[in-house]
């Protein structure tokens, strides 16, 4: 399906046309039914609560994940100590680091932004049957790979700007 509202540069091939617009407008979806939800978030907030949820608990993990620098991931969780969604106490064996968690408040922003995800992501996958919901998901998995090499490689080349997650 040609998407002819899309202009760039230099000539791009359907896929990578395509590609880019879903993205986009799948984040802005995303945005927006976070910021909606009944305390609102915003992406990153949203995929570091998940993140801490799932026993990731310090500053340096949660920088790996998102492909993000420590500075950056600090202000994040620094705001989110602010707003009561995440507790950082100091470690007991490293005075120096800390352990985040989900305070209750936390709890259930994720659970909120969760049911959000998951109204949005059945709608979105809903015309699609069995296979063919196996077969994106395979895809999805292949391009979620190859996005996160080129991050690591930007990252590991010392750009401080990479905005993963």
């Amino acid at each position: 399906m040609p998407i002819p509202s899309l202009q760039h540069p230099a000539p791009l091939d359907a896929t990578a046309q395509l590609l880019g617009a879903v993205a986009a407008r799948v984040s802005r979806l995303n945005r927006e039914c976070l910021a909606d939800s009944k305390i609102s978030l915003t992406f990153r907030q949203y995929r570091m609560l998940v993140r801490i949820n799932a026993g990731c608990s310090s500053l340096t993990e949660l920088a790996n994940l998102a492909n993000l620098s420590i500075p950056t991931v600090s202000e994040g969780v620094d705001l989110m100590v602010r707003r009561g969604l995440l507790s950082r106490t100091r470690r007991a064996d490293d005075r120096r680091a800390y352990v985040l968690a989900l305070t209750d408040k936390g709890r259930e922003a994720l659970e909120a932004g969760n049911r959000e995800f998951q109204e949005t992501t059945n709608r979105l996958v809903s015309a699609l049957d069995e296979k063919q919901r196996e077969q994106f998901a395979t895809s999805l998995e292949i391009v979620y790979d190859a996005v996160t090499v080129l991050f690591r490689e930007r990252f590991d080349r010392g750009a401080t700007t990479a905005t993963s997650e």
